[in-house]
């Protein structure tokens, strides 16, 4: 395989393969001597092999021929040197020299990452923010990053005991001190985080527990339905707010965020194409003059890796057949970690399309970087006689750190503007919805029974409009008030003159059979004891049935109300008999009962009773056709569940099945003189009293009355 150090590199990969192929985070170099001690031509050294020993003496270790160089001074990084005699037969016949540097890595470089498989890129990432300085006593060796340890030498010995124990505070920057051998001691720094930096941590965590509650609320209302979820409008018009504010700030986050990246990487390749075109400018003279073989390629070598490490990147140099000439860090070629040869893509561009510049994405593995490639011409023709590869990795970091920062920055200005925009559209709502808030108070004091103010609005507006429709409905509704009250007077007039008449008509009726039958006992019988006896109970039952229509008329004058419910213990066994007892004679028809013994006490008005009670008897035997005798049976027990059962059975023709829904509706008759009110007026005394009354009927065998009242 073709190599641009071959000679070298042949003794270097075998030594390497043999007896070094696991240190990998050193840099090799491998220096041959011939038995005189003198470097061979191509090795690029000046100084013999016994020179060497004697000047690096002092860093002799017990090892035979190993020395370890490990002064931390300038951009020095610790050294092994290990001298070796090459005997043949007893014969020293040459000597080789084997140079070990402990790799540093290089913040721009991408070839670190390549050369070792353990460091990852985040150890690259995580050192720029920090600054270091390696001391030994009060004298400082060697120093990383931006702080100028120098200035604030006075700073750190005054608080020296303090940055071992838990860091100091100087100049915007946070100190710790940790201490080594021999007095050495590295002070390690980093910047005091800003306001703005922590300010964005609290913006962060307070858009995540936004977002998580937004989340969370988005969840349930999706498991729960959207109906269900009911915001009020004051709610909704904070959504709005919020949303419509939201919506366009994240919009502009993307949008900015995508143009920093854009610009960035422009902006970037701009930069690395320009470093590579004065690089090439330098690169010209020597290229040129290693093509006419007026240099060695060692001393092209030499300017390559000078010109690399002034501007603190890697360089590689293709001839203009696409092969490696040099390159700062071959060692990435020789582990066949890259071709030696160009790309193919940039090559095209450079030489066949005369490109100037051509920065192309390369990916080795799975890292990925960039290649400036530019071509370079001749100072004296101007023909291109190489081209320039400048690969660097530093531009997906410095990206994300812009993009980072860029963020933060919105983020803080969001948090902020977002924690005023919820009080302001707090306040902005409640303004809104006070109208509707003072609209909603009115309706809810409308009422019939008193005068309802009317609102005061000083706008034509769109609650203006309201406001005046309210108003206009306030002047309808007074007057459908006095129309509603003059029509309810006239109808309650009408329904008590309808219920006075049927109470009136109730006791009437037995009273007349009363008086007719005193007239028949008095002309049969004459006058007697036995016959005076059964005079005055049918004048006491007179007197009873008298005071109830006087109390009738006292409610009547009242407003024509029906006599006022008064709860009562009583025995509703015996008001049964006695109702009985008023319709149980032979003109009417025969009653049959079966009250079971005892004393049924239960809580109920008894007139109202009485009276459900008079109502349903009478319909019973009106219920009987004129060419049928009358059979009622009432029965009284009491339940399991303690309370009285009631029975009231006749044998009339039944209630037809289209009209039972009606039975206790007001107004409902099916008699020509009925006024309707007979057993609506039943089933509320019966009610009253905590009762249920219900019936089973069946046409042309009669007709069953249930009623169940709770014992007391």
């Amino acid at each position: 395989m073709f190599s641009p150090f071959a000679s070298k590199l042949i003794i270097e990969k075998k030594i390497r393969r043999e007896y070094l192929n696991n240190l990998d985070k050193f840099d090799i170099q491998i220096f041959v001597f011939n038995s005189r001690g003198e470097p061979f031509e191509q090795f690029n050294l000046n100084e013999s092999y016994h020179s060497l020993k004697a000047r690096l003496s002092e860093y002799k270790t017990e090892t035979e021929g190993l020395y370890f160089i490990n002064q931390a001074r300038g951009q020095a990084t610790t050294r092994y040197m290990d001298f070796i005699e090459i005997k043949d037969r007893g014969q020293v016949i040459g000597y080789v020299l084997i140079d070990l540097r402990q790799k540093r890595l290089v913040p721009n470089s991408v070839f670190p990452l390549l050369l070792n498989e353990n460091l990852d890129a985040q150890q690259i990432e995580g050192t720029e923010q920090y600054s270091y300085g390696v001391f030994i006593g009060k004298e400082l060796q060697y120093n990383y990053g931006a702080f100028n340890y120098r200035k604030n030498l006075d700073a750190f010995v005054e608080h020296s005991d303090k940055l071992l124990e838990k860091g100091v505070k100087i100049q915007e920057y946070y100190h710790r001190a940790y201490l080594g051998d021999n007095n050495r001691f590295v002070i390690v720094s980093s910047k005091v985080p800003t306001l703005s930096s922590r300010f964005a941590n609290f913006s962060f965590l307070f858009l995540i527990h936004i977002f998580t509650i937004l989340l969370i609320l988005f969840v349930v209302a999706f498991y729960q339905g959207a109906r269900h979820v009911k915001l009020n409008y004051s709610a909704k018009i904070q959504l709005y707010l919020n949303f419509a504010f939201f919506a366009p700030l994240v919009i502009v986050s993307i949008v900015t965020v995508s143009i920093i990246i854009q610009t960035f990487k422009t902006s970037l390749e701009s930069q690395y194409v320009e470093f590579a075109e004065n690089l090439s400018t330098k690169i010209s003279g020597p290229l040129n003059n290693y093509n006419q073989q007026e240099i060695e390629k060692e001393d092209l070598t030499d300017e390559i890796f000078q010109m690399a490490e002034v501007a603190d990147l890697d360089l590689n140099v293709f001839s203009t057949n696409g092969a490696l000439i040099g390159s700062s860090l071959y060692q990435i070629y020789q582990n066949d970690i890259l071709s030696n040869y160009i790309e193919p893509r940039a090559y095209i561009k450079i030489i066949e399309e005369s490109e100037s510049a051509f920065v192309l994405e390369e990916q080795v593995g799975q890292l990925s970087f960039k290649n400036a490639y530019v071509g370079v011409r001749s100072y004296d023709t101007g023909e291109i006689i190489g081209i320039l590869s400048l690969p660097f990795f530093a531009s997906q970091r410095d990206l994300e750190h812009n993009i980072v920062e860029v963020l933060s920055n919105i983020i803080n200005i969001f948090t902020f503007v977002f924690i005023i925009f919820l009080f302001v559209s707090f306040l902005v709502s409640r303004g809104l919805t006070f109208p509707l808030r003072l609209i909603t108070q009115k309706i809810r004091r409308t009422t019939l029974s008193a005068f309802n103010e009317p609102l005061s609005w000083n706008s034509d507006d769109e609650i203006g409009l309201m406001v005046a429709e309210y108003n206009r409905m306030l002047v309808n509704l007074e007057h459908s008030k006095q129309a509603l009250a003059k029509s309810e007077k006239e109808s309650a007039w009408r329904e008590m003159a309808r219920q006075v008449a049927h109470e009136i008509k109730n006791p009437l009726t037995p009273m007349k059979l009363t008086l007719q039958h005193m007239k028949r006992v008095i002309d049969d019988e004459g006058s007697n004891e036995h016959s005076n006896d059964k005079k005055q109970k049918q004048i006491n039952t007179l007197l009873e049935q008298i005071e109830t229509l006087s109390d009738i008329a006292t409610s009547f004058s009242d407003f024509a109300k029906m006599p006022t419910p008064q709860l009562e213990l009583l025995d509703i066994g015996a008001l049964l008999h006695e109702t009985i007892d008023l319709y149980n004679n032979k003109e009417l028809g025969h009653i049959q009962t079966n009250i079971a013994p005892g004393v049924h006490m239960v809580e109920g008005d008894r007139k109202w009773l009485g009276r459900a009670f008079s109502n349903l008897i009478i319909n019973a035997f009106q219920a009987v056709k004129d060419d049928q005798k009358a059979r009622v049976a009432i029965h009284l027990s009491t339940t399991a569940r303690h309370r009285v059962h009631i029975e009231i059975i006749d044998n009339g023709s039944g209630i037809p099945a289209h009209i039972r829904d009606q039975v206790f509706t007001p107004n409902f008759s099916t008699k020509y003189t009925g006024s309707g009110l007979g057993l609506a007026i039943t089933k509320k005394g019966i009610e009253h009293a905590n009762g249920q009354i219900w019936f089973s009927s069946e046409e042309g065998v009669g007709t069953v009355f249930y009623i169940e009242i709770p014992l007391a």
